[in-house]
């Protein structure tokens, strides 16, 4: 049984950056989850996610192919049963929500943040949208209250790409 290293955190805080700077580990797999989104620019379909249509995700979930799903703004994310089982670490990055639905399994949790207006920041370079930004960070009061709460084994405060991609692999190897 492969041993999940579960990525979590606030919108913006940069889950996806450190996950692609630690998959060049021949033991590691990123878990790559469905979604009924729409690709944005730089992204592969089948690397960054496997992007597929609401009635296909709908089949998928009825056929009980899903380990875990969410519903997140106005689109479906899923983690497939077939994503779990790829390499001695499995890497998943998903929200709150998602992550807790993994406790039967080896697993270690991370939570990453930084500043609301960090994020903010980072949200708007990407979006250029500040309503899309605003709506992003919604749930950061949550996040942060689930964070506090104990929910998750290791913290990462993503103010510092290099090291922080120390700190990741520090908490996947020991």
């Amino acid at each position: 049984m492969p041993k999940l290293v579960i990525i979590t955190g606030t919108s913006g805080c940069g889950k996806s950056t450190l996950i692609k700077r630690i998959l060049h580990y021949k033991n590691i797999s990123l878990s790559v989850s469905h979604t009924t989104r729409e690709k944005r620019p730089g992204e592969n379909n089948h690397v960054d996610y496997h992007f597929i249509t609401k009635e296909e995700f709908v089949r998928m979930n009825s056929l009980n192919e899903f380990y875990e799903t969410t519903f997140y703004d106005n689109h479906y994310y899923g983690t497939a049963k077939s994503e779990l089982n790829k390499n001695e670490y499995i890497v998943i990055d998903c929200d709150r929500i998602g992550a807790a639905k993994f406790n039967e399994f080896d697993n270690v949790k991370i939570f990453c943040y930084n500043t609301k207006d960090v994020l903010y920041e980072r949200l708007m370079k990407r979006y250029d949208d500040k309503e899309k930004a605003e709506k992003r960070l919604q749930s950061y009061e949550i996040d942060m209250k689930t964070y506090r709460e104990g929910s998750y084994s290791y913290s990462i405060f993503t103010d510092e790409i290099e090291r922080n991609v120390r700190e990741l692999e520090a908490v996947i190897f020991g």
